[in-house]
């Protein structure tokens, strides 16, 4: 039917490749005109040209108010009655004057403008290359594959056994989130966060909810494995299910996120698959272990479905940007 939304098949397995090459050698700088075309700074750019037009206006009438016009208008026609004074001073204050403090006032402000917008610049590109490093650290050190191989099927009649080195696995997966060095940067920068679009500040500030709440639960699991010399497997199974499912999300708020903060199509690119490779590999970890009355099912088969949809957005963005 016309208009009705094209259904995708989520049974098969949501594949991934990582980006060919690193980052950083793709990367290139934007050009001199960022600030007049970026979405971070619409209403910088608008109240600039909304203050040249003043400006302009306002250089027009002072013209047309110049000695000239008050010379071919004047009663008496002498044009110097506007501009001297009866004691024979000069007055100062008149039309090219004016116009000259009005540009003094303009160049000013535009100055005030650029170093706004460069603030805000450094902020998007702080924060966006931080998450971005976060989605590498946990791609590269294999988290969401380590914490797996933790999760088994209990067999026989009890599901507890001997903790046979399941908390230095656990510690090994989730090493790069120790200490709260990834959170600096968002709590130095959530003043120049707020005057960012919303959608923005809400992507970027659930991102690092979420990658606090991967970091707590991890830490919980880690805490619960240490101290135990045997372990319910079912427990250890409910803690990585819960690890995974935040994990998932934090992925799906890293996506959006890039989706919102980047402008590069070649850095949005390759910053969306970097997190579509992450978010792929717990998607479908969930998607295999959960069943149809999970709780965590509906959400879990909700973003597999987005996730699909972004796949294909990007390998269409990424032969624009080729091409």
């Amino acid at each position: 039917m016309f208009g009705r939304k094209k259904t995708i098949d989520i049974t098969g397995d949501l594949v991934v490749f990582a980006p060919d090459v690193p980052f950083e050698s793709m990367y290139s700088s934007y050009s001199m005109f960022r600030g007049f075309t970026s979405p971070h700074t619409r209403d910088l750019a608008t109240i600039f040209f909304a203050i040249l037009l003043f400006f302009v206006g306002a250089s027009a009438l002072g013209v047309f108010l110049s000695e000239d016009y008050l010379f071919r208008f004047s009663p008496n026609g002498d044009a110097s009655s506007n501009v001297v004074a009866d004691d024979g001073s000069t007055n100062f204050f008149n039309a090219q004057t004016l116009v000259l403090i009005g540009a003094g006032g303009f160049i000013a402000t535009c100055i005030s403008l650029y170093e706004i917008g460069k603030r805000r610049f450094a902020t998007v590109d702080l924060i966006s290359m931080e998450i971005l490093t976060i989605v590498r650290l946990l791609a590269t050190s294999s988290f969401v594959h380590r914490t797996g191989r933790l999760y088994q099927e209990p067999s026989g009649d009890s599901s507890v056994h001997k903790n046979s080195g399941l908390a230095y696995r656990s510690e090994a997966a989730a090493s790069f989130l120790q200490g709260d060095h990834c959170f600096n940067l968002f709590h130095d920068n959530m003043k120049e966060l707020g005057a960012l679009n919303s959608n923005v500040v809400d992507y970027v500030t659930a991102f690092y909810t979420f990658l606090k709440s991967v970091k707590e639960q991890s830490k919980t699991f880690n805490d619960y494995l240490a101290g135990a010399e045997e372990v319910d497997q079912e427990a250890v199974n409910t803690h990585i299910r819960l690890i995974m499912f935040l994990t998932d999300t934090l992925m799906s708020c890293a996506h959006r996120a890039f989706e919102s903060l980047v402008e590069s199509p070649v850095h949005k690119a390759a910053a969306t698959r970097m997190s579509l490779v992450v978010a792929a590999d717990a998607n479908n970890f969930l998607y295999q272990i959960l069943s149809d009355n999970h709780a965590m099912k509906r959400y879990t088969d909700k973003r597999r479905e987005q996730y699909f949809e972004a796949l294909l957005e990007l390998e269409a963005l990424e032969k624009k940007v080729h091409h």
